[in-house]
């Protein structure tokens, strides 16, 4: 997050079980990060994880609450 230049909100009461079925403990959340896609700039809520790679998982709510349709 140090990179993005965002810190955390406050802590994370979830687990995340990844595909090869570690179970992960989130840093914490951030209640507004600002997504861009395209020049627009999306608020969304995420869950901080520690990794080396810098990815994002979009939910069916995101989906759904942007009007985003999938082909």
């Amino acid at each position: 997050m140090d990179q993005l230049g965002h810190q955390v909100d406050r802590a994370a009461n979830a687990h995340i079980i990844t595909a090869n079925e570690a179970t992960k403990t989130p840093i914490g959340k951030i209640d507004d990060f600002p997504f861009e896609i395209n020049g627009i700039i999306i608020p969304i809520k995420v869950l901080v994880m520690e990794t080396t790679q810098y990815q994002a998982l979009m939910s069916n709510d995101w989906l759904s609450k942007t009007h985003i349709t999938l082909d």
